[in-house]
């Protein structure tokens, strides 16, 4: 028997071996800065059981290798990922860290619905009209 998946929740750097269960719950090609025909890279966020997000990313070198095999709303099981700080000024997901594909990481796709096809982060309306234009999410 196959060990257990991880929880997204307990994703932390250095380790590179995790095993994750989730959905792509939205995915889009991010264009490059000089020329917006070619892609720079994928960003993917995705969804565990448990309703935890986190934000993946696919670099250039390696989207030709992935971008086919990714859809968005199927469920993967997927491993190996550099894990890395989610910081900077495009956060996608409010978690901690943020995966990045390796040219190890494997992609199987699954059928299981006990992950949510859907997950809104809901805020207060107070909440809203005090965010600022550079809003961290």
């Amino acid at each position: 028997m196959p060990p257990p998946f991880d929880a997204v929740a307990k994703i932390h750097p250095p380790r590179e071996a995790w095993r994750l269960k989730v959905r792509v719950l939205r995915l889009w090609i991010i264009p490059s800065f000089g020329n917006h025909d070619v892609p720079n890279s994928m960003v993917l966020i995705l969804l565990d059981e448990d309703s935890t997000k986190i934000q993946a990313t696919i670099k250039k070198q390696l989207l030709n290798r992935f971008k086919e095999q990714i859809s968005e709303g199927q469920v993967y099981q997927m491993s190996y990922f550099s894990v890395v700080p989610n910081q900077g000024g495009y956060q996608a997901a409010e978690h901690e860290f943020k995966l990045i594909f390796l040219n190890r990481t494997t992609l199987v796709p699954i059928t299981d619905d006990a992950i949510p096809r859907s997950c809104l982060s809901l805020y207060q309306f107070s909440d809203i009209l005090n965010m600022v234009d550079d809003h961290e999410y």
